[in-house]
C-alpha cells in the first residue's frame, strides 16, 4: 500500500514536470518572439531617427533660405541708395564741369 501512494505521488510529479517542461518551451518561444519583435522595433526606431535627422537638416536649409530672402530687401535698398548717390554725384559733376 505504501508503494501505491508512492506510485501515485511519482505519477503526479511526472505529470507536473511534463507540464512545467511544456511551460518552459512556451516561455522560450515567447522570448524568441519578443527578441524578434524587439529587433524589428530597433530597426524602425533607427529609420525614424534617420528621418528626423534628415528633416532637421532640411529645416536648417529652409531657415538659411528664409534668411537670404529676408535680407534681399535690405540688399536691394543698398543698391538703390548706391544708384541714387551715384546719380547725384554724376549730376553734380556734370553740372560743375558743365559750367
Amino acid at each position: 500500500m505504501n508503494d501505491c501512494k508512492d506510485c501515485i505521488y511519482v505519477d503526479t510529479l511526472a505529470k507536473r514536470v511534463s507540464e512545467l517542461e511544456k511551460d518552459v518551451d512556451n516561455i522560450r518561444a515567447d522570448i524568441i518572439d519578443m527578441k524578434q519583435t524587439n529587433a524589428k522595433f530597433e530597426e524602425k526606431f533607427d529609420r525614424i531617427f534617420e528621418a528626423i535627422n534628415d528633416i532637421r537638416k532640411a529645416v536648417g536649409k529652409i531657415a538659411d533660405k528664409i534668411d537670404d530672402i529676408e535680407k534681399r530687401p535690405a540688399n536691394n535698398w543698398d543698391k538703390v541708395i548706391t544708384a541714387l548717390i551715384s546719380g547725384a554725384v554724376a549730376f553734380l559733376v556734370s553740372n560743375v564741369l558743365g559750367r
